[in-house]
């Protein structure tokens, strides 16, 4: 307990030098004062509150002192959460490049599979004339042997219908000869837009010519996936 005489000489010795502002009181309550500094300080005096005369006061002060703790630690943390709030908006980290980076190679695979024509299993199996009992079983075998391309999305396969024969009721041949050629980093979504987009050599997109120029479409293609040789 801080008694009144010694208020006095605290709060000067605060001040320090003359050219700095004394501090200025903000709280004056009986045996209680509050002062606030230049620098953001804030020095809470009490005052003697010993004895069975002053029960009353005490447990004004000792909630007094949870509730200025309280706020203060509210204050605190709300000024922390701001900071790293400013930070983050002001200095994207490495990790939030790549998160974006990789939203928005995911928003541009959605844009372009919003483009496509595609079938679920069942449809996949009516347009092959399969049965339709176990789609997903018929299908997965097809899938194993490279003879398919499959998209999935939410959580369920879909199969672009450029690949259909529908007269013959069957998968284009030579799409079992791309997927073979397919390198690892090339994914289904990638070969889809190798063949649905013109192309310099037919003037128009793979899918187009798929059972009429096969093999001009497996040069195009190797021609495509093969490094580049410099020197």
């Amino acid at each position: 307990m801080q008694t009144e005489e010694n208020i006095s000489t605290i709060v000067s010795e605060v001040a320090g030098r003359s050219d700095r502002a004394a501090p200025r009181r903000i709280l004056n309550h009986e045996q209680l004062q509050a002062h606030a500094t230049e620098t953001g300080m804030v020095l809470v005096f009490i005052g003697d509150l010993i004895g069975a005369a002053h029960v009353s006061e005490r447990r004004t002060v000792s909630r007094f002192a949870d509730a200025a703790e309280a706020a203060l630690s509210a204050e605190v943390r709300a000024l922390a959460d701001n900071y790293r709030k400013m930070i983050r908006e002001a200095l994207p980290s490495g990790r939030n490049l790549a998160v974006k980076t990789a939203l928005n190679r995911v928003r541009v695979q959605e844009r372009f599979l919003a483009t496509l024509d595609m079938a679920d299993q069942t449809e996949a199996c009516e347009l092959l004339r399969l049965s339709k009992s176990n789609p997903s079983a018929t299908l997965r075998r097809k899938e194993e042997r490279g003879e398919l391309i499959r998209i999935d999305r939410d959580g369920r396969p879909f199969y672009p219908l450029f690949q259909f024969d529908l007269e013959a009721g069957q998968i284009y041949p030579v799409l079992r000869e791309l997927n073979r050629m397919r390198p690892d980093h090339w994914s289904h979504i990638r070969l889809c837009y190798w063949l649905t987009r013109p192309h310099a050599d037919f003037g128009r997109a793979p899918a187009e010519l798929l059972g009429r120029a096969d093999e001009e479409i497996v040069d195009a293609f190797r021609r495509e996936i093969e490094p580049e040789i410099h020197g």
